[in-house]
């Protein structure tokens, strides 16, 4: 899915529209990071490259070392993730 090429629609601006809340971080708080003991382990059905930055920042943040694999589990496509240290 491509840009239209500028000029090809129409803009329309418009006032009064709320801005959502600034979410950054959101995603590290999603995930039991700092529950996790060395070994535990949780599936997420995410892309694998998505949840490898996700699990680095993680334990850039916190201190923690994470290992992610691609995997397939009851048929769905996802990200395993381990706590490693």
């Amino acid at each position: 899915m491509g840009f239209a090429p500028l000029g090809s629609f129409d803009v329309a601006v418009q006032s009064d529209v709320p801005m959502p809340a600034k979410c950054a971080g959101r995603k590290l708080r999603s995930f039991p990071w700092m529950e996790m003991k060395v070994g535990d382990s949780f599936f997420s059905p995410r892309e694998q490259h998505g949840m490898a930055r996700n699990a680095h920042a993680a334990g850039q943040r916190y201190g923690l070392k994470f290992a992610t694999r691609a995997v397939t589990e009851n048929g769905i496509e996802g990200t395993r993730i381990w706590r490693l240290a």
